[in-house]
């Protein structure tokens, strides 16, 4: 009887998608000949749209909520996830400016960056 013992090696791939959405996994990674499995991009969803239309839409809509400003100012920010997050707003005098806090990561990843990770053998 021949018995194999446990890969205690683990490593994990994420990488994130031009529309910002994470995707990859965690495989064993032990000895020489471990195969590392192909991750597929899930693609981006039917209602993106580019970030010049984006900011075009959100230039009108701050510009429609108010009738004597013309003058619009445009944040655009990426947290350390590349999530974008950011809006226009009225820029004129005696307008509020507001302020972004980035969105929370839901795990460390950057765009084409392997995460290695050892997991510890179960003992």
């Amino acid at each position: 009887r021949t018995t194999s013992s446990p890969c205690a090696s683990i490593q994990c791939l994420d990488f994130l998608n031009p529309c910002g959405q994470m995707y990859g996994g965690c495989f064993p990674a032990c000895g020489n000949s471990y195969t590392t499995p192909a991750f597929s991009d899930p693609g981006c969803p039917a209602t993106t749209t580019t970030a010049a239309a984006a900011t075009e839409a959100r230039i009108a809509a701050a510009l429609a909520a108010t009738s004597t400003c013309d003058s619009t100012a445009c944040v655009d920010k990426i947290n350390d996830c590349g999530v974008r997050y950011g809006a226009c707003y009225a820029d004129c005098e005696g307008y509020a400016t507001p302020t972004f806090t980035a969105p929370v990561c839901a795990t460390s990843a950057s765009a084409g960056v392997e995460d290695v990770v050892a997991v510890p053998p179960v003992t």
